[in-house]
């Protein structure tokens, strides 16, 4: 005789799963990586202008992971600056002082002051350069030069300007250490974009992205050195001029597109 029993219930399981353990989604319905990789599969599968498409997407509008890595820079960055501005104000403390007594004592002598604005400018005699250069050639104003040099050694030698630099240099070091390490960020993108951060993901977003830009940077190289041949001291400076780009611009595309025109106006 066969019995059924309707008040029990009987509960297999999944090979492999263990209490308390969630293989595929955390508590709140999130996927973990491997939810992730197990709904999307793996960033491998993934074309190369497919992964560059949705690359770009989140370089307009980056994603947790990579922002995390931004504001982490950036902080370290402002402490960096921050230092080293300390250490601006404090050199220009000492330099400012003496360079108020060598414009006293130029006055006294009813000699002009030439600032850098005059000299761009030509606002200025003949007789007033000659007078101020012969001035700060005078031993007086090397006088006040070496006393300002040695109050500035006294400075570099000093234990809190010491620190700054140390800070400034930690700070950079810090920054550096994330800025410039590619791994992270490609390990960043891949979470970004729904993958699971593995070793195979963060080579492959190497070798299409950044293996594309490689090539890339390496055919304008060469085209500009083409262009160099045949238009000596060309600069980029003098490309955008002749295209008539805004200089005061600060959209990368403006320049980008004003080299494309001068090359192709050129027949490159």
């Amino acid at each position: 005789m066969n019995y059924i029993y309707r008040d029990e219930l009987y509960h297999h399981g999944i090979k492999g799963q263990k209490w308390g353990i969630r293989r595929y989604q955390n508590e709140d319905g999130s996927y973990t990586n491997a939810g992730k990789e197990r709904r999307n599969g793996k960033v491998t599968d993934l074309s190369s202008d497919d992964l560059i498409k949705k690359a770009r997407a989140l370089g307009a509008n980056p994603g947790p992971n990579t922002r995390r890595l931004q504001r982490k820079v950036k902080k370290y960055e402002s402490k960096r600056d921050a230092a080293l501005n300390r250490i601006s104000k404090k050199e220009g403390k000492v330099a400012n002082s003496y360079n108020s007594k060598i414009e006293n004592l130029a006055k006294k002598k009813n000699i002009k002051v030439l600032t850098d604005q005059d000299y761009e400018h030509g606002s200025y005699t003949n007789k007033e350069s000659s007078s101020y250069v012969k001035f700060l050639g005078s031993k007086e104003v090397e006088a006040i030069r070496n006393s300002r040099d040695t109050e500035l050694g006294k400075l570099y030698a000093s234990a809190s300007y010491k620190k700054l630099e140390s800070d400034a240099r930690r700070w950079e070091n810090k920054a550096d250490r994330i800025s410039l390490n590619k791994g992270l960020w490609n390990g960043a993108l891949l979470k970004d974009l729904g993958y699971e951060d593995t070793k195979g993901g963060r080579a492959y977003i190497e070798k299409v992205i950044y293996g594309r830009e490689s090539k890339q940077k390496t055919a304008e190289e060469s085209r500009f050195e083409r262009a160099s041949k045949d238009h000596p001291g060309l600069t980029y400076d003098a490309m955008y001029k002749e295209m008539g780009i805004n200089m005061e611009s600060e959209d990368p595309d403006d320049y980008r597109n004003a080299e494309a025109e001068w090359y192709k106006k050129h027949g490159y």
